[in-house]
Parts: C-alpha cells; structure tokens; sequence
C-alpha cells in the first residue's frame, strides 16, 4: 500500500517537472526567458525546453502589428487651430524581441509622445489648405521620425496615416461662406 502511494507521488513529480520544463509558444509570438533573473535567450514559436524553477517566461512578446491613434490639436502657419488624428501601426522586431522588452517601461506611451512631437513640427510649417494637399508626405515623414527612433527600442513602425484634419466649426463654416459666395 506505502508503495503504491510512493509510485502515484513520483508520478505526479515526473508529470509536474514535465510540465514545468516543456512548454509551447505560438505563432507570432516571442518568449522572453531568463535564468536565474538574467536574460538567457528568446523562444520564437514551437516547442521548447526550460530547466524547471532555474529558467522562467519573463515575457510573451506578442509579434503582430499593434495600432494607436492619436489626436491632437495644433496650429497651421495661417493660424487655423486644427485637431490632427494619425494612426500609426507598429510592432515588436522579431529579431530585437529583448530589446524591446527590456528598454521601454510604457512603449505605447512612448510612441504616442514621439508621433505627437512630430506631428507637431510638421503642420506648423504647413499653411490649412497644404495641410489637406499633403496629408500623405506628412504621414511619410511622422512615420520616418518616429520609425527610427521606436527602432533603437526594438519596435518597427509599418504604416502611419492622417485619417483626419478638422478646423474647428467656425473655420469650417467661413471656409463655406466663402465657397458659397
């Protein structure tokens, strides 16, 4: 009978270590593994092996393109306050998966703050009427600026669009008066 029991405990240890020690990362997604609090390495998708309580997941990076809007409100060189709204899709580099886990606390807080300040620098420059003629050379240049610095952080911008520019009604509502006369 303690024999029997003893086997049924070693059996659960066996399956437990066997579960602590296997484990599967799916498609489009990354582990990030470390041992004993270091980095060690990063497990892309499949089956993989990890030494049980010495080895851990700190980590499951999601690879598939993530997408923020921002809006934003700012002026254009002939003093029309517009509210700007962009939307820029992103991802983790697969071949930077640690980089982007390790460097950034908030990286959608970082990426907002980086469309934001170019964003700001482009339309200023730009009178209303360039502003709508430009919309996708300004999209080009937001994504650029802000692709390349998301890129030290282990991020990929794929595409950034303005998906809106709104004067404020009254401007709105001049422009049409304008038109109509």
């Amino acid at each position: 009978m303690i024999s029997l029991v003893v086997l049924i405990v070693v059996i659960l240890v066996v399956i437990a270590l066997a579960f602590a020690t296997i484990f599967v990362v799916p498609q489009q997604s990354g582990y990030v593994i470390e041992r004993l609090g270091k980095f060690h390495r990063v497990s892309l998708a499949g089956l993989h092996v990890k030494i049980p309580v010495v080895d851990r997941v700190a980590q499951k990076m999601n690879l598939r393109v993530a997408q923020m809007d921002v809006q934003l409100e700012t002026k254009t060189l002939d003093n029309v306050f517009v509210v700007i709204v962009a939307s820029t899709q992103f991802r983790v580099d697969p071949n930077n998966i640690s980089t982007a886990f390790y460097e950034l606390q908030d990286p959608a807080g970082q990426l907002k703050a980086y469309m934001e300040d170019a964003l700001r620098s482009a339309i200023p420059s730009l009178t209303l009427d360039d502003a709508f003629a430009r919309k996708d050379n300004i999209a080009l240049d937001v994504q650029q600026t802000v692709g390349n610095e998301m890129a030290r952080f282990g991020f990929n911008v794929v595409k950034t669009l303005i998906t809106a520019i709104d004067p404020s009604k009254v401007v709105k509502e001049a422009m049409d008066s304008i038109n109509a006369a």
